[in-house]
């Protein structure tokens, strides 16, 4: 979110996989990520504590990288 400056989008995606016309809205970089998230439990890959934490240390390790390592882009931007 930090590179786009906000967390609304406008963005269909369909699935690459045996459902080719599977379509899914997403109308933020926030649902984005908490679908993706929790489509782990529903797979049974891990329990909500993994998800939740996993989540939130994802938000941070993208906000720090962008704060620290992009100081190029940052110039562009």
């Amino acid at each position: 979110m930090e590179y786009f400056k906000k967390d609304k989008i406008d963005l269909t995606v369909t699935s690459p996989y045996n459902l080719p016309t599977a379509e899914r809205h997403l109308s933020s970089f926030s649902q984005m990520s908490y679908e993706n998230a929790i489509s782990r439990i529903y797979i049974g890959f891990h329990f909500r504590h993994a998800v939740e934490v996993g989540e939130k240390q994802g938000k941070e390790l993208g906000e720090y990288i962008f704060k620290n390592n992009l100081q190029e882009l940052k110039k562009v931007l």
